[in-house]
């Protein structure tokens, strides 16, 4: 918005411009707010917007994005032989994933469970 705003102020503006890239900058703010809010419902449902739980949820969230990321680059350039080496290679390093997420969420909520009283 700095940015918008900066050149807002400049004499040789042209306010076509200025009044669609505010219009742009706010649309995606909408669309970025809206995706906020269905992860935040998400990871509520799952129980996991405690702040002691908040580190686990910002790993998670990240070790599923570049799952996603990963996913993507198979279905685009990836062969069938790559396709299936790689589900091996997720399905063995889920349960260490798994096990690591959960481990934090119990440690989590013993410190909660021992701090308050």
């Amino acid at each position: 918005m700095r940015y918008i705003e900066e050149y807002g102020n400049e004499d040789d503006h042209n306010p076509m411009v200025l009044e669609f890239a505010m219009f742009d900058y706010n649309k995606v703010q909408s669309i970025l707010k809206g995706e906020l809010d269905e992860v935040t419902r998400w990871w509520e449902h799952l129980g996991l917007t405690k702040p002691s739980f908040s580190g686990s949820t910002i790993e998670l969230a990240k070790a599923i994005a570049i799952l996603l990321v990963i996913d993507d680059i198979y279905d685009t350039y990836g062969s069938y032989d790559d396709l299936i080496l790689f589900i091996e290679a997720i399905k063995r390093d889920m349960y260490g994933i798994g096990a690591s997420f959960l481990s934090d969420i119990k440690w989590g909520y013993i410190r909660k469970c021992t701090t308050s009283s």
